[in-house]
C-alpha cells in the first residue's frame, strides 16, 4: 500500500508538472487558430473584393461600342452572356460585319464536345460566308443544317447577319441600306427537320467570333478565320462586347464605327461639364452595397 501511495504521489507529481506547460501550449494553439481564422476571414474578403473587381472590369469591357478587325490569324473566344438559357427555344443573334473576301468565319455559338458523354448532342449555331454568300449552319439535335442567304456580301459594305428562331422556324436575314439610304431585308426562311427544337446550352458553351484555336469544330463548319471588321454583336437583347473576351491573339486592332445601317435614334450624348456646373444623381437604384 505504502509502494502504491508513493507510486500515486509521484505520477500526480508529474501530471502537475505537465500541465502548465499543456495549458501554455493550449494557450499557444488557440492564438495560432484565432490568427489562422483571421488570415482566412481577410482571405475571403480578398477573394470577394477580386471578383468584384473582375466583374466590374468585364462589365466595362462589354459596355465598349468599338468593333474589331480581324486578319487572317485574328481569334476571339468571348465571354457568353448570362441569357444563354433564354434561348433555349427562341434564339435571335445579330451581329454587324463588313468584308472583302469571299470566304470567312463570323461566329460560333455552341456545347464544347465532352469526350465519353452518353449523349450525341453538340448544339451549335454558327454563320460562315462561302463564295461570297452567308451561311447559316445550325443543329439543335437532329444534325446540322445549312440555310443560305441569296444576298452577296464580299463587296466591302456593312451589313447586319439576324438569326431568329422560335422552335423548328428558323429566319437568316442579312440586312443591308441602299444608295438611298432605305434598308433592305434578304430573308430565306426554313423549317428545320426532326423533332427537337431546344437550342442546349450550358456552363460549357463557347462563343467564338471572327476566328478559333484549340477548339474542335463541329465538321460542317468549313471556314477558320475571318478578314474585315465586326461590331454590335447582340445575343437576345444583350449587347455582347467584343473586347469582353476569354481568350484572343491577334485581336488588338479597332474597327472604325459603320457607315451605314446607324440608328435613327437620338444617342445619349451624356452631360459636357464647363467648370462650375454639377450634377446629383440618386444612388438608390444602384444598390451599391451588393456591388
Amino acid at each position: 500500500t505504502n509502494k502504491d501511495i508513493i507510486q500515486a504521489s509521484n505520477q500526480v507529481q508529474r501530471v502537475g508538472d505537465i500541465v502548465p506547460n499543456i495549458i501554455e501550449m493550449i494557450d499557444d494553439l488557440e492564438e495560432k487558430q484565432n490568427k489562422l481564422d483571421s488570415m482566412n476571414s481577410q482571405i475571403g474578403d480578398d477573394i470577394e473584393r477580386l471578383r468584384r473587381q473582375i466583374a466590374q472590369a468585364r462589365s466595362i469591357a462589354n459596355s465598349i461600342k468599338l468593333g474589331v478587325h480581324f486578319m487572317p490569324n485574328t481569334t476571339l473566344e468571348l465571354k457568353p452572356p448570362e441569357n444563354l438559357q433564354s434561348q433555349a427555344f427562341n434564339t435571335k443573334i445579330s451581329t454587324y460585319f463588313k468584308t472583302d473576301k469571299p470566304n470567312g468565319f463570323l461566329l460560333y455559338l455552341g456545347n464544347e464536345p465532352k469526350p465519353g458523354s452518353r449523349t450525341k448532342r453538340d448544339d451549335f449555331m454558327a454563320i460562315e460566308i462561302e463564295n461570297g454568300y452567308p451561311v447559316l449552319l445550325i443543329d439543335v439535335g437532329d444534325g446540322p443544317e445549312r440555310i443560305i442567304n441569296s444576298k452577296l456580301v464580299d463587296d466591302n459594305k456593312w451589313y447586319e447577319a439576324i438569326i431568329e428562331r422560335k422552335g423548328k422556324e428558323v429566319t437568316f436575314t442579312i440586312r443591308e441600306e441602299d444608295d438611298q439610304g432605305e434598308d433592305q431585308l434578304h430573308e430565306k426562311k426554313e423549317t428545320l427537320a426532326g423533332e427537337k427544337t431546344n437550342f442546349r446550352l450550358d456552363e460549357n458553351s463557347r462563343l467564338f467570333v471572327g476566328g478559333y484555336s484549340d477548339y474542335q469544330m463541329p465538321d460542317s463548319i468549313k471556314q477558320s478565320s475571318f478578314e474585315g471588321e465586326m461590331e454590335g454583336l447582340k445575343i437576345g437583347d444583350s449587347e455582347t462586347g467584343l473586347w469582353n473576351f476569354v481568350d484572343g491573339q491577334n485581336n488588338n486592332l479597332g474597327a472604325l464605327d459603320r457607315d451605314r445601317l446607324v440608328t435613327k435614334e437620338a444617342k445619349n450624348t451624356g452631360y459636357r461639364f464647363g467648370g462650375n456646373g454639377y450634377v446629383v444623381i440618386d444612388a438608390k437604384p444602384f444598390n451599391f452595397k451588393q456591388r
